[in-house]
């Protein structure tokens, strides 16, 4: 796989990593972070073990859209491994797999994130415009719960 096909990210997330774990596993925190602030979650279900199967149905203006999938690798609080399918308005995407790896960095969490092959580099730029309204909407989420108090 080249680099420029697959995507890659690093950021610094201010929880442990079991925290950062949950937020990825758990469908209602799912639904408050995944996607961009125009996109509503419409489900989010998940069958959190090897082999296991998830699905994720988000509303936005183009429509409907599924993404949808299965779980290679669950180590709990350490990594995720899944396929990811996309399927919409725009018809569907090829099956990619991203790679969710949560790191103890102090305090916080070291999150790093593979994503691909991708097909072209528009269904790229796509994504990894997808994957940083995520990490902004995360930040957002753990920044409001650590303001609120435990």
């Amino acid at each position: 796989m080249k680099d420029a096909d697959r995507l890659s990210f690093r950021r610094v997330m201010p929880a442990p990593p079991a925290r950062m774990f949950a937020l990825w596993t758990d469908p209602e925190s799912i639904r408050k972070w995944f996607g961009g602030e125009e996109i509503e979650v419409a489900s989010a279900v998940l069958d959190l073990q090897p082999g296991g199967a998830y699905s994720i149905t988000v509303r936005d203006a183009g429509g409907v859209s599924v993404i949808s999938g299965r779980f290679l690798v669950v180590e709990v609080p350490a990594r995720l491994v899944y396929t990811w399918k996309l399927e919409g308005p725009l018809g569907a995407t090829p099956e990619t797999t991203v790679t969710v790896e949560f790191r103890e960095l102090g305090a916080g969490t070291e999150l790093l994130l593979e994503h691909g092959p991708f097909p072209e580099p528009q269904v790229r730029a796509l994504h990894a415009q997808g994957w940083e309204n995520c990490f902004r909407r995360q930040h957002q989420l753990l920044q409001a719960a650590e303001t609120s108090g435990p």
